[in-house]
């Protein structure tokens, strides 16, 4: 190792130490100097430490490390116990943190400087993160927290045992692929209650909208719809303009991302599609804030009395419901058969809309180029119709029926935008 090599790695191990003691020192500020167990230089001498005996290690073996570790988490230890005594807070954050802080600079000197840094930045956000961490956790409650630990249950243990292809008699059902939907499903309807329950309805919703988005605008419209259904007897859930906002954030994020998609793989397709991608995004953006703002002017009431979106029963019907899509959709593509790419697009476009993009715009993106950029941007298309018009379907059978009939008319809207670019700039 060469002294450069050394140098780098001790000032990241030094680096560590510092970002810690920046927050644990900003969390005690208040405190007097002689009556604070560890601040910004503690903890910096802590992180140098690390780094020096972790580098130790290779000539003289682990021993050195070892005794260091005992001696910083005992001496931070002991202080805190002395500090502990006078406030009557006895809490051992700052212990373990100095342990991870001497552990993550050892491992800095020896090992990989960017999974260093990055844990200690995590370690350091979780640690910053204390009361908004403490407020959530008491706002949850056990009925919620045991439906996340069966699913997630179910999940790590049912889910890699599941056969990932096609089975049955026809060969329709994907058992992994349904099951993994589902939970996803359940996973952005739980974010989007927990940022309801943690940043309130207009916020949490709209961000639950923008991020679902990415990852699964179908998941997201399922997960939001559900949220708008009644609670209960007399209750109400979320308002229906506020589902109906997030969910049409989700298709304008969803809208954009499928010409970026197509660009990676097929620059010509992503180009032709991105006018239609443009416009229909921003009419489905413009929709949602018009939703937002006339629609739903909310008052100073209590929150909206929410189902809790993980419940085991709820899950299995949505998977229930996911895996009869998934089939009707199967026999549709095998009815069709090869009559045409237009026709498995709009067909496979119903279940999903990632998939025929990248397959056409696959095939289109080869050195062959068997398919012309033009027949792909239109496949692309057509399926971008039947997803949101099978998205549209969702929101009637889920969600409440306002919040379905907003869904729809924005939904119709962005759609008119996009045909009307689409032509043009094929006209064009």
């Amino acid at each position: 190792m060469t002294d450069l090599e050394i140098f780098q790695r001790l000032a990241v191990a030094l680096a560590i130490g510092t970002l810690v003691g920046l927050e644990r020192g900003w969390q005690t500020r208040e405190t007097e100097e002689q009556r604070r167990t560890a601040g910004l230089r503690t903890f910096a001498l802590i992180g140098l430490a690390g780094g020096v005996l972790g580098l130790l290690a290779a000539p003289f073996g682990p021993a050195p490390f070892a005794a260091g570790a005992v001696l910083a988490t005992g001496a931070v230890a002991g202080f805190r116990w002395r500090e502990a005594k006078d406030s009557g807070d006895y809490g051992i954050t700052t212990v373990i943190a100095a342990l991870c802080t001497y552990a993550l600079a050892g491992y800095a000197a020896v090992g990989s400087l960017a999974l260093a840094g990055a844990a200690a930045v995590a370690m350091t956000l979780f640690l910053a993160l204390k009361n908004a961490l403490h407020g959530w956790l008491a706002k949850l409650t056990w009925p919620e927290l045991r439906s996340a630990l069966i699913l997630l249950a179910m999940s790590l243990i049912v889910l890699p045992l599941l056969p990932d292809r096609p089975v049955g008699p026809l060969d329709l059902l994907n058992p992994y692929l349904v099951w993994s939907m589902t939970i996803l499903i359940a996973l952005v309807s739980f974010a989007g209650y927990v940022a309801i329950k943690a940043m309130g309805a207009r916020q949490g919703l709209l961000l639950a909208g923008l991020v679902g988005g990415l990852a699964s605008s179908t998941a997201t419209t399922a997960g939001l719809a559900r949220l708008s259904r009644p609670a209960g007897i007399a209750r109400n859930g979320v308002p229906s303009g506020l589902a109906a906002a997030g969910i049409l954030m989700s298709f304008a994020v969803m809208y954009l991302r499928v010409p970026v998609v197509a660009f990676v793989l097929a620059p010509e397709v992503g180009l032709r599609l991105a006018p239609a991608a443009l416009a229909a995004a921003a009419i489905s953006a413009a929709g949602g804030g018009l939703v937002l703002l006339r629609r739903e002017r909310l008052k100073a009431t209590a929150p909206p009395a929410l189902p809790n979106p993980l419940d085991l029963w709820e899950v299995l019907k949505f998977g229930a419901l996911i895996a009869i899509v998934s089939v009707l959709a199967g026999l549709l593509a095998q009815t069709f058969g090869d009559a045409g790419l237009q026709v498995l697009a709009f067909v496979s476009g119903l279940a999903d809309v990632d998939a025929p993009t990248v397959s056409l715009a696959g095939l289109a993106g080869t050195d062959a180029g068997e398919t012309p950029a033009a027949t792909a941007a239109s496949g692309i298309a057509l399926a971008v119709l039947a997803n949101m018009l099978a998205k549209c379907g969702l929101a009637w059978a889920l969600a409440a029926p306002r919040t379905a009939l907003l869904v729809s008319l924005g939904t119709a809207a962005g759609l008119a935008a996009a045909a009307a670019a689409f032509f043009l700039a094929a006209a064009a």
